[in-house]
């Protein structure tokens, strides 16, 4: 009986991945959209593994809408490589980006939490000027 025991505690130790993929926790496209006085800012991020095991690469694009007919819609998409995953619900910013027109680093974190990924980031410009940003995403559900 000891015999059958060890062997089994054996095998399991054995042959349980050391190295987990956490990065497909996080796989697909999320929607956030938010609404002010007279914009919908609609931003989604599409997710997906960037060669390793624990890194995701994330698509990033923000639309804004006016309500106004004499302003004109702006739309902005940017990639943000090599984002490290944590662990199954957790993503953790610290990258360089290129934005439109200069190097920005975006910092902070991502909590995954079923469908929904809660984002509280930093994105920094090369002058050193910090905008915050706290965003609710709720995942596409054709994904």
């Amino acid at each position: 009986m000891k015999h059958i025991i060890g062997f089994t505690l054996l095998f399991l130790c054995c042959c349980s991945d050391p190295d987990p993929d956490i990065a497909s926790f996080f796989v697909g496209t999320y929607i956030c959209e938010q609404q002010t006085g007279d914009e919908l800012i609609s931003t989604e991020w599409k997710i997906w593994q960037d060669g390793y095991k624990d890194r995701v690469k994330i698509r990033i694009s923000i639309r804004t809408d006016f309500k106004q007919a004499d302003k004109q819609d702006i739309t902005q998409s940017f990639s943000v490589d090599s984002v490290l995953v944590e662990s199954k619900t957790v993503l953790y910013f610290n990258n360089e980006y290129v934005g439109e027109k200069e190097v920005m680093i975006i910092k902070g974190q991502a909590i995954k939490e079923g469908q929904s990924l809660s984002a509280d980031i930093a994105l920094i410009n090369e002058k050193g000027v910090v905008t915050n940003q706290i965003l609710e995403f709720a995942k596409k559900r054709w994904n």
